[in-house]
């Protein structure tokens, strides 16, 4: 599944103006089950910090899945209580 984010802003690209970030979700084993029939994939937002993702994006994955454990990577910084992986976060775990 991808949740594409539209920015406001065209950026450079190889081929095209690339206007769109993808927003991977990776399970384990047999995946999760859902939560919610009603999430859509794409977020239409304003641009925020340099490489933020916007809090739209967390508020969805939570309703598509639930309460489960989460793992945000190349963060910046901490979302709630999910985890984050990321060397300017702050509250960084450490990956074996």
């Amino acid at each position: 599944m991808e949740i594409l984010n539209n920015e406001t802003k065209i950026n450079c690209g190889n081929y095209t103006r690339q206007n769109v970030e993808m927003c991977l979700i990776a399970t384990r084993g047999n995946g999760l089950p859902r939560k919610s029939a009603s999430v859509r994939q794409i977020i239409y937002s304003c641009l925020g910090e340099h490489s933020e993702k916007p809090k739209e994006v967390h508020h969805r994955l939570e309703e598509l899945y639930g309460d489960v454990p989460r793992l945000e990577l190349f963060a910046r910084e901490k979302y709630g209580d999910w985890d984050v992986y990321g060397d300017q976060a702050e509250e960084s775990i450490q990956l074996i």
